[in-house]
């Protein structure tokens, strides 16, 4: 992919790292230490409480996205897949977000259309740059209005553009255009989290600034070569898909001690459209996004970091989605990463109609875009790669299944470019308990979503290979 050669190699160099500094059971946000006694620690991690979405009011200001056919889906798929197939006619031949969008998107025509017909209802419209995805914000009577609803009871019905039990009057030239909706049924009763995935808990944690050993681990996974060749990622851009936002001070003091470039141009941060599923807001310090930004930026010792964030602690397919467009909407991003996931409750909702039947379908769509554009896009590096799977809720709280055949549909995803990282051994002192793994070098990905023993001959150029 385009400068994936080098990019490629540093990010996953980093994000191996990710997985070292934290605590391993990071993805999952329960942690043992912070319980009296296993079997707290056990009902923490089978049936912790749900969360259900805040209260609205009729004077809000919401947000949603209308997502639209794309023209020609199938060869949109197969040019994504057939630029970064070696030996195809099509390799390397990249397309910009504008090009997506004139050869597989709507007409303008359309998009003027549906920006009139919402600006009428008092809706702001704007578009994404493929000419797929709409992005509308207004007050929620106004929402109300035009698709004849109650916003926090809406579900999804076979029409596309109906959520209710009354039929709404969206012009059928508009109507034909839309493949699903989403972000409308985020505010029903029943769209449920579990509170193992609340990352607000992150906010005001801070990193282990100061304490790794950047060098030691670029030794060890011999990747020190590209540094020798001159490869420190100058020209690149990473973008980093985080919940929350990141202090520049502190990532900068990070690289500084780290012998990375601490100019500021280097640290972007940008918020995303997205919704607020619950007034808790993510953190303005996010321990997560931090050290994301911390090493990809120690790595990659010359490349410019810049962070999509999401002001939201609970993922959603429409924030989730958000957050990748914008990023690759800016043509200078070659990179993406994420900790992110959709939750372990996405099957779960789909089943009762508060997800879009079609959530798979969009996350191909979007993530072929960034493969179409050349873009790498690195997933789930630093979580331990198991997590429950919500089955059914019984008063308030979750009923957690842990299986080591769940799969998260990003991580399984076809045009993702590498999933999960490799841990060494590591002890970790938290709240007065010891985490401790002693053993040989491990690996995971979501291929098998289990822990498997990696061979340790030169770990580092299997992963150039992928």
């Amino acid at each position: 992919m385009r400068k994936g050669y080098l990019i490629s190699s540093l990010v996953n160099i980093a994000f191996l790292i990710g997985l070292i500094l934290p605590c391993p059971f990071n993805g999952n946000k329960a942690k043992a230490a912070s319980y009296k006694s296993n079997i707290q620690s056990y009902e923490a991690l089978t049936t912790p409480k749900i969360i259900h979405p805040s209260w609205i009011k009729g004077n809000e200001y919401k947000n949603f996205d209308i997502i639209l056919n794309p023209k020609q889906p199938g060869k949109f798929l197969h040019q994504a897949t057939s630029v970064n197939t070696p030996g195809s006619l099509q390799f390397k031949h990249y397309l910009t977000a504008n090009k997506i969008g004139t050869y597989y998107g709507q007409p303008l025509r359309i998009l003027i259309k549906w920006n009139h017909y919402l600006n009428q209802h008092h809706l702001k419209c704007s578009w994404f740059k493929n000419r797929m995805v709409l992005k509308v914000s207004g007050r929620v009577r106004s929402i109300d209005k035009v698709f004849n609803i109650r916003l926090q009871k809406a579900i999804y019905h076979n029409n596309p553009v109906r959520f209710g039990t009354r039929k709404n009057y969206i012009p059928k030239e508009l109507s034909r255009t839309v493949l699903t909706i989403i972000g409308i049924t985020d505010y029903n009763y029943h769209n449920v989290f579990s509170d193992s995935f609340n990352n607000s808990e992150m906010k005001g944690e801070k990193s282990n600034r100061g304490k790794s050993d950047v060098k030691k681990i670029m030794r060890h996974y011999d990747g020190e070569y590209l540094y020798r060749k001159g490869l420190t990622g100058r020209g690149t851009e990473i973008g980093i898909i985080a919940f929350g936002a990141a202090k520049k001070k502190n990532v900068i003091h990070f690289w500084q001690h780290e012998g990375a470039s601490t100019s500021q141009k280097r640290l972007k941060i940008r918020e995303v459209f997205s919704n607020r599923f619950e007034k808790t807001p993510a953190g303005k310090d996010d321990l997560e996004a931090t050290q994301d930004a911390e090493i990809a930026g120690a790595i990659a010792k010359r490349a410019k970091v810049k962070i999509f964030f999401v002001p939201e602690p609970y993922p959603n397919i429409m924030n989730f989605l958000n957050a990748y467009l914008t990023a690759f909407d800016d043509p200078k991003i070659s990179v993406t990463t994420s900790s992110w996931g959709l939750g372990n409750q996405i099957a779960y909702l789909a089943r009762h109609r508060l997800v879009t039947p079609h959530y798979r379908y969009l996350l191909n769509l979007v993530l072929a875009q960034g493969a179409l554009e050349g873009d790498s896009n690195f997933t789930a590096a630093g979580d331990f790669g198991i997590h429950g799977e919500l089955r059914s809720t019984y008063k308030n709280h979750a009923l957690l299944d842990y299986q080591n055949t769940g799969q998260d549909p990003l991580a399984t995803n076809p045009f993702v470019t590498s999933v999960g990282a490799t841990v060494r051994s590591f002890t970790i002192k938290e709240n007065g308990y010891m985490f401790r793994y002693r053993g040989p070098e491990t690996a995971w990905g979501f291929a098998t979503n289990i822990w498997s023993n990696y061979q340790k001959e030169n770990i580092y150029l299997l992963l150039l290979e992928k």
